[in-house]
Parts: C-alpha cells; sequence; structure tokens
C-alpha cells in the first residue's frame, strides 16, 4: 500500500513538474498591452507600479475588459487596475503565450470589483504574491471566459469580436492542454529566517505572520483557480514543546475569510461553471464529451486554504475538484465559523490523498460548523491526517452544533494515526461522520476515527456510520464514541459485508461520567433494512475487540450484531462493562453461526481498580508511578525530615501531592471554574468536593495545575484500614480490605464507621425495605429506588445508609440459526465484583457445542447476585474437553440458575455444568441447574452436573429430565455442602426420565453435607433404573446434618453391585423410598440409612416381590446336552492342522428350519434398540 501511495505521488509530481516548465516560459517584461482592446493601442507600461487604466481596455456594461501581451508583477511591484464605479467585473487575459509570473500586489481602486486573469499559457504566483482588492479574484488558463448563456470571451483575440455585457458564468477550455497554476509558499522557514529559539516562535509569528499573508481577499468575497494541474506551497516551521515535535503553518496560501475558494484542476475540454449563491453554489465540470478528464491539484509544505472569518463570525466554502488531489507535509484546510453558521469544504476527484493533512471544520462560537465532503470515484487515503468536525463552544449562551462529515470512494484507507472526528464541549452536538465506500474502508496503524462529548459538554457527540461491503480496523485502530460529562455519546452504525478487527483494532463506545454511551449496531450493507444481515463479522488478537463500559453514572451502550457467521478468536473480545453506577450495556447477537475459538464475549460491573500504596519514600513512589493506575493513592513516609505526605496520581503518570486544603462547590460547573488559567499552577494539591457530580452523589476532585482534576475513587483497595484515614471519605465509600490469608473483605463507611456486610436481603422498593427486621451490618438490595435504578443500602444499627456500588452487568443474549460454538478457551461470561446484578446469558440457537476449556458463566464477587443462564437448542447440546456451564457467588448475591434444554444433550471429557457458592463465611446461595432434553441425556468421561457451597449459602437444585439419562467413565450429579459447620445444606437432586435412567462405570448420584443437612433425590423413570456397579448417596459426612432423602420411582429398579445410601456421621440417617413394579438387587449391592451416632433412617421397599432373586433357581448341569448341536471341528475331522472357510448362520448357529433358533441379545439399560427391558 505505501508503494503504491508512493508511485501514484511520483506520477501527480511529474505531472505538475511539467506543467511548471511550461510555465516558467516567461521573460518576466512586466505589463505590455497587446492593442487589441482600448484606445492606448500595444503598450510597455511602467512600473514598478502599474497603472491599469480603463481607457487600456473596453467596457461594456458593468464588465470592464482588458487583453494584455504580458503580464508579470515581480517582487515589491504593484499592478493596479481602475476605473468608473459602474463598473463590477475587470476581466483580463494574456495573449502572448507565455505564462505570468507574479510576486508583487494586485491591487483594484473600484469598489467592490472583481478581477479575472485569464492566461492559458500558466500563471505563478511567487511567495510575496498579495492582493488589495475590494472584490473576488479568479485566476484561470481557461481558453474562453462564458459571459451569460451564450456569449464567449477569448483568450486569442479574434476579429471583430464582440463584448458581452452579460456577467462571467464559466471558464472554458478547448483541449487537454491547459496550463498550469502554481501558488508558492516560502516552504520550512528555519531560525536562520526567524533568527529564534524554538520556544519563542510564537512571538516571531505575531509579529511576522502579515509578511506571509498569501493571496487574501475581503471578507465575503471568492477566490477562483481554475486551469490545467494546480500546486500550491504554504510556509511552516517546525518546533519543539514539552518533547514533541509539531508544526506550524504561517499565513495562508488563499484565504477568503467567510467567503469561497474553488480550485478545479482540467485536462480536457468543457467549461467550469460555478452555480447557485450561498449554501446552494456548486462548482462543476462539464466535459465536451463523455470521458472528460480533469486534472490534478496538489497542497503541500503548509500550504493553507482557509475560509475563517478573522471577526469571530461565520466561515465560508472551500470546493475542490479534479482528477488526482493530494495534499501533504502540514498542509491545511479550513473552515472553522464562530458565533455565524459555517459553509462546507468539498473534495470532488478519481483519487484523494491526504497526507499530514489537516481539515478543520470546529465550529468555535454559536454559528453551525462547517460540513465536510469528501468524495473520490475511486479511492480516499488518509496518512497521518486529521479531519475535524466538532463544536468547541462551551459558555452558557449556546453553541453551534458540529458539522457532518461524509468520505464517499470505491475505497477508503486510513492509516498512520490519523484522526478523523470532532468534539461536543458546550451545547452544540457533535458533528456525524459518515463514511461509504463501494468496495472497501481499511482503518489501521494506529489511526482513530471519533467523536465525543467532553466533561463540560451538554450537547451529544455526533454518530459515526460506516456502510461499504467490507470493513477492516487493525493494527492499534480505533472507532470510538465517548461521553465524558454529562451529554450522551454517540452511535456507531457499521453497514457491511464483512468486517474483520484484528491486530488490536477496536470499536469502542465509553461513558465516562453522567452522560450514556452510544450504541454499536452492525449488519449488513443495506442500512435502509432493519433485518439485513453481514455476511461475516471475525475478531481476532489481543486487545482487540467490541467494547461498551461506563466509568461513571451513565449506562453504557449496547452492542448489537446481524451477521450470518461471526467468529471471536485469539484473545479477541466483545465486552460491556460497568466500572461506575451506570450499568454495563447488552450484548444482542442475531447471527447464523457463532464461534468463539479463545475469544471471549463478556459483560461484567466491577468495582474500579484504585490502590492506596504505602511507601519508605519518593524515589520508591516514583518507581511505583510506572505500574500505578490514575487516581491511585500513595503515602509517603518520609518525604524529608521526617514529615509524610500523601499524593495522587493523575493522567500523566505524575504523583500531585495533596495540601490539605479542602473545598467545596455545588456542581461540575463551579468545578470548572475553579481553575485559573492565567495562573494554571495555583492551587495545585487542592481537594474539592462536588456535592453533586452528576448523579446526585459527591465526589472528590484533586488539581493537578495543570488545566485538569483527578477523581479520587469511591471504592479503593488496601491492605491496611488505616491507610483510608489519610484521604476524605463520605458516607457510602467503600474499601476492599486484603487479607494476608488471600480473602477480600468488603467495607462501607456509614457516616459513623466502616462496617462489614452480614445478611443480604433483596426487596423490590424503599418501602419494603423498611419493613424488614434487620440487624447492624445487615445489607438490602432494592430493585426500584423510586428513580428507575437500584442500589444497596447497609443499617448502620439506626437509619439505613446507601453505598458505592458499580451498575448492573450487561446481558448477553445471542440467537443463532445455525450453531453456537465455543473452543480453545473461549469464554461467555457475566460477572459482578460490585452491581447488584451480574448479566444473564441467554443462548437460543439450533445446535450448541463447547469444548477445548471454553466456558459459559456468570459469576458475582460482592453482595450482587450473579446472572442466569438459559440454553435452549433446537438439536444438541454438546459439551467436551473440559468445557463448563457455570455460574457461581464468591460474596453475599447469590449464584444465578442455570437451565439448558436440547433434543439431545452429551456431557463428555470431564466437562460440567456447575452453580457454586464458593465464599466460605456469609455467603450467598447457589443456583439450581435445570436440565431438559426430549431425548437422551448423556454423561461420560468423568463428566460432571453439580451444585455446591462453602459456607452458609445453601448449594442449589439440580433437575433433570430426558427420555433416556445414561451416566458412565465416572461421570458425576452432585450437590454438595461442604462447611465443616454452620454451613447450608445441600441441594435436592431430581432425575425425570420418561423411559430409562443408569448409572454406569463408577458413575454416581450425590447430595453430600459436611457439616449441615444432606440434599434429597429424587430418581424416576418410567420403564428402568438400572445402578451396575455405581452408588445413589444422600450423606452427611461429619455434623449433626441428617441424611437427605432418597425416593426412586420405576417399573424396574435393577442394582447391579450398586448402591443406595442416605447415611448420616452425628444427625439421623436419612430416608430411602423405593416404588417399583420389579425390584432386582444382587447380593452384594447395599441399600442403607444408618447413622453412626445418630438415630438410623428408613429404607422402605414398595414392590410386588421385594426381592426378585430369591424366585432365582441353579439350572441343572444335565439340562441340555450342547454337544450334538456343536459342529464337528475340521481339525478334529481330518486329524491335521488345516486351514477354515466357515460360512455362519445368525449368532453362528444354524438355521435350518425346525432348528432351535437363536434368541436376540438382552441388556440392562438405556437404548434405542427394541430389546431394553420392558414389560
Amino acid at each position: 500500500m505505501k508503494y503504491h501511495r508512493l508511485f501514484i505521488l511520483i506520477i501527480l509530481l511529474a505531472g505538475i513538474s511539467a506543467g511548471q516548465l511550461h510555465a516558467g516560459e516567461t521573460s518576466l517584461g512586466g505589463i505590455t498591452l497587446d492593442g487589441t482592446l482600448g484606445t492606448a493601442g500595444k503598450l510597455e507600461l511602467p512600473g514598478p507600479d502599474y497603472e491599469i487604466k480603463a481607457e487600456y481596455g473596453h467596457q461594456a456594461g458593468a464588465n470592464l475588459f482588458h487583453s494584455f501581451q504580458q503580464f508579470n508583477v515581480d517582487t515589491d511591484e504593484t499592478a493596479t487596475f481602475s476605473g468608473p464605479a459602474s463598473v463590477q467585473n475587470i476581466i483580463s487575459r494574456v495573449t502572448g503565450g507565455d505564462a505570468s509570473w507574479i510576486n508583487g500586489r494586485l491591487s483594484s481602486e473600484i469598489s467592490g470589483a472583481d478581477l479575472y486573469l485569464l492566461n492559458p499559457a500558466g500563471v505563478m504566483f511567487g511567495p510575496k504574491a498579495t492582493l488589495n482588492l475590494s472584490g473576488s479574484f479568479h485566476v484561470s488558463t481557461a481558453d474562453y471566459l462564458r459571459l451569460g448563456e451564450n456569449e464567449r470571451f477569448y483568450a486569442e483575440p479574434l476579429t471583430g469580436e464582440l463584448l458581452s455585457t452579460a456577467a462571467p458564468a464559466a471558464f472554458g477550455f478547448l483541449d487537454s492542454e491547459a496550463a498550469s497554476i502554481s501558488v508558492e509558499g516560502h516552504g520550512e522557514l528555519t531560525t536562520d529566517i526567524w533568527d529564534q529559539d524554538y520556544g519563542d516562535w510564537w512571538n516571531w509569528l505575531d509579529w511576522n505572520e502579515f509578511d506571509y499573508a498569501g493571496l487574501e481577499v475581503p471578507k465575503g468575497e471568492m477566490i477562483s483557480v481554475i486551469g490545467g494541474d494546480i500546486k500550491i506551497t504554504g510556509s511552516y516551521f517546525c518546533y519543539e514543546e514539552g518533547g514533541d515535535h509539531k508544526v506550524q503553518t504561517v499565513g495562508a496560501s488563499l484565504n477568503a475569510p467567510d467567503g469561497q475558494i474553488n480550485l478545479v484542476a482540467v485536462k480536457s475540454g468543457g467549461e467550469v461553471e460555478m452555480t447557485g449563491t450561498g449554501s446552494d453554489f456548486e462548482v462543476n465540470f462539464v466535459e465536451q464529451a463523455s470521458g472528460g478528464q480533469l486534472g490534478n491539484i496538489r497542497l503541500s509544505d503548509g500550504a493553507t486554504l482557509t475560509v475563517k472569518a478573522r471577526d469571530y463570525q461565520g466561515a465560508g466554502s472551500i470546493f475542490i475538484q479534479g482528477g488526482m488531489f493530494v495534499s501533504d507535509n502540514h498542509s491545511e484546510i479550513i473552515s472553522e465559523p464562530h458565533n455565524d453558521d459555517g459553509g462546507v469544504i468539498d473534495i470532488q476527484a478519481d483519487k484523494v490523498i491526504l497526507n499530514e493533512t489537516r481539515i478543520s471544520a470546529n465550529t468555535d462560537g454559536t454559528g453551525k460548523g462547517s460540513d465536510i465532503r469528501i468524495n473520490a470515484s475511486e479511492e480516499v487515503s488518509i496518512v497521518r491526517g486529521e479531519i475535524k468536525n466538532g463544536s468547541f463552544y462551551y459558555d452558557d449562551d449556546g453553541a453551534g452544533d458540529g458539522g457532518d462529515l461524509s468520505i464517499k470512494a470505491k475505497r477508503i484507507n486510513i492509516s498512520e494515526d490519523s484522526w478523523i472526528g470532532g468534539e461536543s464541549y458546550g451545547t452544540g452536538k457533535g458533528g456525524n461522520i459518515t463514511i461509504e465506500a463501494s468496495e472497501s474502508v481499511s482503518v489501521s496503524e494506529s489511526a482513530l476515527i471519533a467523536t465525543s462529548a467532553k466533561e463540560w459538554a451538554t450537547g451529544q457527540g455526533g454518530n459515526i456510520s460506516v456502510n461499504s461491503p467490507a470493513l477492516t480496523i487493525t493494527t492499534g485502530a480505533v472507532v470510538e464514541s465517548r461521553s465524558e460529562g454529562s451529554a450522551n455519546g454517540g452511535n456507531i452504525g457499521i453497514n457491511v459485508n464483512t468486517l474483520e478487527v484484528t491486530d488490536e483494532g477496536k470499536v469502542s463506545l465509553q461513558a465516562l461520567s453522567s452522560g450514556h454511551g452510544g450504541n454499536l449496531t452492525v449488519s449488513g450493507a443495506d442500512p435502509e433494512k432493519d433485518d439485513d444481515f453481514a455476511d461475516s463479522v471475525m475478531l481476532s488478537g489481543s486487545y482487540t475487540g467490541m467494547l461498551a463500559g461506563t466509568s461513571g453514572p451513565g449506562k453504557a451502550g449496547t452492542i448489537s450484531i446481524h451477521t450470518k457467521a461471526l467468529s471471536v478468536k485469539d484473545h479477541s473480545v466483545i465486552a460491556t462493562s460497568a466500572s461506575g453506577t451506570g450499568d454495563a450495556g447488552a450484548v444482542m447477537l442475531n447471527v447464523g453461526t457463532v464461534r468463539l475459538a479463545g475469544g471471549e464475549i463478556s459483560s461484567a460491573s466491577e468495582y474500579p481498580g484504585a490502590r492506596i500504596h504505602t511507601v519508605e519514600d519518593i524515589s520508591e513512589a516514583i518507581s511505583l508511578s510506572h505500574t500505578c493506575e490514575i487516581g491511585d493513592m500513595v503515602i509517603v513516609r518520609d518525604v524529608g525530615g521526617g514529615e509524610s505526605a500523601a499524593a495522587i496520581l493523575d493522567a500523566a503518570g505524575d504523583w500531585i501531592p495533596l495540601t490539605g486544603e479542602v473545598f467545596d462547590v455545588g456542581d461540575m460547573t463551579e468545578l470548572a471554574y475553579l481553575i485559573d488559567y492565567s495562573y494554571p499552577q495555583d492551587g495545585q494539591g487542592h481537594t474539592v468536593v462536588v456535592l453533586d457530580a452528576g448523579d446526585g452523589e459527591p465526589a472528590s476532585f484533586v488539581y493537578n495545575g495543570n488545566f485538569s482534576w483527578v477523581r479520587m475513587s469511591k471504592v479503593y483497595t488496601v491492605t491496611d484500614l488505616e491507610q483510608r484515614a489519610e484521604f476524605p471519605v463520605f458516607p457510602g465509600d467503600v474499601i476492599r480490605l486484603e487479607a494476608n490469608d488471600g480473602i477480600t473483605e468488603h467495607l462501607t463507611y456509614t457516616g459513623k464507621e466502616w462496617l462489614p456486610a452480614k445478611a443480604v436481603y433483596s426487596a423490590d422498593s424503599l418501602s419494603e425495605r423498611d419493613n424488614l427486621s434487620v440487624q447492624k451490618g445487615d445489607v438490602v438490595k432494592v430493585e426500584d429506588t423510586g428513580e428507575g435504578s437500584s442500589k444497596s443500602f447497609i443499617f448502620d444499627g439506626e437509619s439505613w445508609a446507601s453505598f458505592y456500588m458499580t451498575g448492573n452487568a450487561g446481558s448477553i443474549a445471542i440467537h443463532a440459526n445455525e450453531a453456537v460454538i465455543l473452543a480453545d478457551d473461549a469464554a461467555l461470561t457475566t460477572s459482578s465484583s460490585g452491581g447488584v446484578h451480574a448479566g444473564e446469558i441467554s443462548i437460543e440457537t439450533a445446535r450448541l457445542d463447547i469444548g477445548e476449556s471454553a466456558s459459559v458463566s456468570s459469576a458475582s464477587s460482592s453482595i450482587g447476585d450473579a446472572g442466569r443462564i438459559e440454553i435452549r437448542s433446537e438439536n444438541t447440546v454438546t459439551l467436551d474437553g473440559d468445557a463448563s456451564i457455570t455460574s457461581a457467588t464468591f460474596g453475599q448475591g447469590r449464584a444465578g440458575d442455570i437451565e439448558t434444554e436440547g433434543s439431545e444433550i452429551t456431557l463428555g471429557g470431564a466437562s460440567r455444568i456447575t452453580s457454586a457458592s464458593e465464599n466460605s463465611g456469609q455467603g450467598g446461595a447457589a443456583g439450581t441447574v435445570f436440565i431438559r432434553t426430549d431425548g437422551f441425556m448423556r454423561m461420560k468421561e468423568n463428566a460432571s452436573v453439580t451444585t455446591s457451597t462453602e459456607g452458609t449459602g445453601k448449594a442449589g437444585d439440580i433437575t433433570i429430565t430426558a427420555l433416556n439419562i445414561e451416566l458412565e467413565g465416572n461421570s458425576a450429579v452432585t450437590s454438595e455442602s461442604r462447611a465443616s459447620e454452620n454451613g447450608g445444606d445441600a441441594g435436592t437432586i431430581t432425575i425425570n426420565s420418561d423411559d430409562c435412567v443408569k448409572l454406569d462405570d463408577k458413575s454416581t448420584l450425590t447430595t453430600e453435607a459436611s457439616g449441615a443437612g444432606g440434599g434429597q433425590i429424587f430418581l424416576n423413570a418410567g420403564n428402568q433404573i438400572y445402578l451396575p456397579g455405581t452408588d445413589v448417596t444422600s450423606s452427611v459426612r461429619q455434623g449433626y446434618g441428617n441424611g437427605g432423602d432418597v425416593t426412586i420411582h420405576s417399573k424396574f429398579v435393577i442394582l447391579n453391585h450398586g448402591n443406595i445410601t442416605a447415611n448420616a456421621e452425628e444427625g439421623d440417617g436419612g430416608a430411602i423410598f423405593i416404588v417399583t413394579d420389579n425390584y432386582l438387587k444382587s447380593s452384594d449391592s447395599r441399600v442403607t440409612a444408618t447413622s453412626k451416632r445418630g438415630n438410623d433412617g428408613t429404607v422402605r421397599i414398595e414392590a410386588p416381590d421385594t426381592d426378585v432373586s430369591s424366585y432365582l433357581v441353579t439350572l441343572p448341569e444335565d439340562l441340555l446336552d450342547a454337544s450334538r448341536w456343536m459342529k464337528t471341528p475340521c481339525a478334529e475331522r481330518s486329524g491335521e492342522k488345516i486351514s477354515q472357510f466357515i460360512i455362519k448362520g445368525r449368532d453362528a448357529m444354524s438355521a435350518t428350519p425346525g432348528d432351535l433358533q437363536p434368541g436376540p441379545p438382552f441388556w440392562f439399560g438405556c437404548s434405542d434398540s427394541e430389546n431394553n427391558l420392558s414389560e
């Protein structure tokens, strides 16, 4: 790609250089009349101040025509046109065949008159060329100027020509030989020119910028450059600031304040028309024949086109039209309005190459920003470029909206740190961005396409729309929408056939304060269809992803993807998150197939990772800063003289010492006014408490002395409670106290003391909360506080205190018409470490395959609940290779339920479905597990379905409903309470089969408790329950808990070396109830309900024959002489060892009519065959 761009530039430069050589054929002989117009005849005018009088030409109506043999104005020379006030257009032509060189001043004494200069041989403007006009300026190498509808003023004099009174309407070209026009600047200015240190460049610029003014017309007027190839260079210099290399342009190559600039390059016969007025103005090239071509236009070396008004009012428009348009080496195109609306920057070409170029249409006032339109029939390439369309005005009297940015081409490439987009700083809305390609869009090499609503903005950030058959975001490139204050972020819409996000590429939507984050929608290439599906969406590589997050009270946006095939692999992610009080957004996938291979789809609610560190001295603090996050605190025990100090880390990575001075203000707007822009370092280290930080809650900020504030976290991780005492604290603040044993305890400040959470309750409303019977330290999660949001409260013994919790994690919903496939450690997960709820996971698909250590999980590590997991598959659900479906709680919240449905469900290869309460103390309950299939439920190879608790929380129940259920290969269905004392009870296991349940090869069905009650087991089958060498157990290993009951219903209950137990240690044994029509038990099978120290339980078997084995008899040895039915071996018949060729009948037995017939094989267990055991 770089070679391609270099080749294009070489061709372009070659074309422009050739034009310059042609234009350079000038004698620099001043100004000479050719004698074809006026009464003076052929006349060489005296200089250096050339006076061009009206009588030297011919006036027709409001048009004053001049004709020159040559027209050159050298350095320090002036050419001044004069005439009557009735003249509106000064129309001049150069007929001698030499290009014009202008390095002096073109002036007019005719008030308001426009100046036209035509020279078909070319025109060159030097770096000292200037204009002193009160009207517009048009320069062209056209062959004629069309006046009105049909009249022409030719650059080549015609005998007896008639001069029209009509106004100029178009520039006409007769062939493809149009000469070039160049506007030359000073290039790079070195210290030899401005003789100052780099640090003092601004002073020099104030005194000298006028000397580099370029071609400028008065406010509201127009500059037109219309010819063959066009080359414009400018003036700039480089300087160093803060260790960064920066570039400053000087002056403007073309300047039309609040007016208009037109650049059109022509390479074939036709006319350049200028039609309409105001916002309806257009510049169009109309070719004489189809296939007409446009010339090349190049801006370089700091070339600047600007229509920005000097009086802080509006801004004008810039129209550029050519075959190839190249802008490079620090060039700029500017239309920045203030208190009036802006115009438009319109670029049309076959190819547009913007290399190290800045295009700005920002508004810095109440006027609407200018629009930017870039249209290319082939390609747009932006390299290290910047295109801005923001709203920068933030005063209270209203700000204009940013203009819209549109880029259209076959192929669009944005790369190498380019930055496209705009911010909103006040009440104005940020500009929208639309990128549309008929073939492909590539965003790469750390390029950024972004809109944002800044910290003080109330106007929404702009929307981003990308429409293309193919979009690639790669090598660190980012497409982003941000809300940094109270205003909402813009939405991102991607309409594509194929989308690839790779190699640290990202699509990101962030909400940093009270404003909501925008939404992301990915769908098919037709944006008009709501149900249009992209062909494929692929994410690959570490630090690659689609992200929507919130770190404030605003809600994060939703990620919606509609595609036939979604692939997330190699550590890439699709994720929503909440680290502030706002909720995380949902992830909604409407797809054909989802493939996760080492990738992740997640939604998380997590406490901020801010920490408080303690170090011995300043040098240790400096070393520590490289590994810390913004907002981290440090306590330095000795900063000199035995004094200690505290500091906070700012965005620049510097520790800002806290002075101990604390102030308060009402809101965030008042906070902004505290900065003294004249003395920005005043107040560094002061702490300001904002009583309402946007969510009705207070927050603390520390001023860094460099125009920004560092927000103190509401949650800090500490190793010692005394660390938090060094900083301001408010009711509702939380600390995460890390103990030496690795356990993290959450403490809440009530305004009086730090309290740990005890019992956790849920309530729908505040009134329901107030009716609860609670004790000090109890927590209530209220679903709706009356503000449409959930909050948590802790009881301090007298009253309720709300405390800081992050928002809920978002839900994940997948609808897949074909399949959901997870492999290679892939993860589909929701989690909460600080929110009220982790999000739900819903999968609706035709087929679900989870393998190779992949997982579907939901977890909570605080008082928040884990989310529910719901899976519905039209066909199979398969887990293999250490795959898992898991819900867990590590805190006081409840683990989520798991519900799985499919036509057939298979677990193998140590895969598992698990719900667990992992908190060994006051933990929440585990969730329930419900599995249902109309076909087979198969578990093999150490597969398991489990619920468990490590502490006071109850283990969840398990319900499995299927046609047939088979467990083999050491598989297990288990509910377990592991706490040695005060543990929650084990859960209940319910197995329902319409036909058969078989446990084989050391498989187990178990509820077990260490220091609590054992769970119950219900085992029901329509036909048979077969236990060959396996166990059904409900027991208590220690403590006074009673053994759980076991209840079994089936037509056949068969124990072959199998055991059913309900035993206990200190407590009573459980009860075992077996209801069956046929009870078969081998002699070594055991059915027991005992207790070592308590009462034995009950064993009751209800069957017509409780012991069928007592009716079995030993067959006599002579019942049948089998030898007569056996064929004599051939070897015996011959007495020799010979080869054999045997034709067998069924079961190797004779099938002769009347002979004994073999019976079919007979087995116990579940099978699709008709030969399983039945009545």
